[in-house]
């Protein structure tokens, strides 16, 4: 008899690590942001695929597009202190210091979510970035090295959002996940090359 509950026990047992327990159920989490090890491939990966905006920007802020469909923008997470690969100047000295200085204009950049605007991600989401900001460039470098450049890049939020789309009936026609930077200032560093 003891036999036949140690031998049950094993089957039940190797059924359960094998899968036949029952079915899974899918976790009802939302679509998980970047890790911090990810997001700056992210990041590249936003700015090798801008677009421009395709809606009339009256329409975005109403959250209707040129066709009367209707749209959602959710933020799904924000990375802030991002720095943009464009430079805004540089500088290079080797054996000694070199100085940034200069007026700059910086623009928010959007990718994806179904080519809607930074203004319009900024708006329907509720954040309060702007779109344009302009800023002075005004860093010193430390010594440089002979294969040492300095350099200033616009620096800011990189916001992940997701956009929701409805058409004229109210049926849910799309999810589109789309990236987009807003600088907020601008960073100085030194880089190789």
């Amino acid at each position: 008899m003891n036999i036949r509950k140690i031998l049950l026990a094993a089957t039940i047992s190797a059924g359960l690590g094998l899968g036949f327990a029952g079915p899974a159920h899918a976790s009802e989490t939302p679509p998980a942001v970047p890790s911090s090890d990810n997001v700056q491939a992210e990041v590249d990966h936003h700015f090798a695929n801008l677009n421009a905006p395709v809606m009339p920007s009256k329409g975005e802020m109403a959250g209707t597009d040129a066709v009367g469909d209707t749209y959602r923008v959710s933020i799904t997470g924000q990375q802030y202190g991002t720095e943009s690969p464009d430079i805004l100047t540089s500088c290079r000295n080797p054996g000694a210091t070199c100085s940034l200085s200069r007026a700059v204009t910086m623009s928010a950049t959007v990718s994806g979510g179904f080519g809607l605007s930074a203004g319009a991600v900024s708006a329907q989401a509720g954040l309060s970035y702007s779109v344009s900001v302009s800023d002075t460039v005004s860093c010193t470098s430390p010594v440089l090295g002979y294969n040492q450049l300095y350099i200033a890049r616009p620096s800011g939020t990189f916001v992940f959002y997701n956009v929701d789309r409805y058409n004229l009936f109210g049926f849910h026609t799309g999810t589109e996940r789309g990236t987009a930077f807003f600088p907020t200032g601008v960073s100085c560093r030194v880089i190789y090359g």
